[in-house]
């Protein structure tokens, strides 16, 4: 039960947070961490960005108060390949979505 246990809880939580993982494999880490926001950037098809910057000055205050924070995370593969991943805190969202 033990090693079961052990196995779950190591799949479970191989991720970490960007800062964290910066620090503990340098730059393999910020390596990851740029091509999965030059992924984001550019996106996977060539002209079509999964996410496009835009001026702090040109939103209102609304805007800036339903933004949402990206989440970045770094995880060590089995392989040994360090590998970034970016995505969003939703859960400031929920209060904006209509229910069906």
């Amino acid at each position: 039960m033990e090693e079961i246990y052990g196995t779950c809880v190591n799949v479970m939580f191989t991720q970490m947070s960007a800062k964290r993982g910066f620090k503990l494999f340098g730059e393999c880490a910020i390596a990851a961490m740029m091509k999965e926001l030059k992924q984001l950037n550019i996106g996977a098809v060539p002209g079509k960005p999964v996410i496009a910057p835009k001026d702090t000055r040109d939103l209102t205050e609304e805007d800036k108060k339903k933004s949402l924070a990206a989440v970045n995370l770094i995880k060590e593969k089995r392989c040994g390949k360090i590998k970034g991943r970016s995505c969003t805190n939703g859960s400031k969202q929920r209060k904006y979505l209509k229910e069906d």
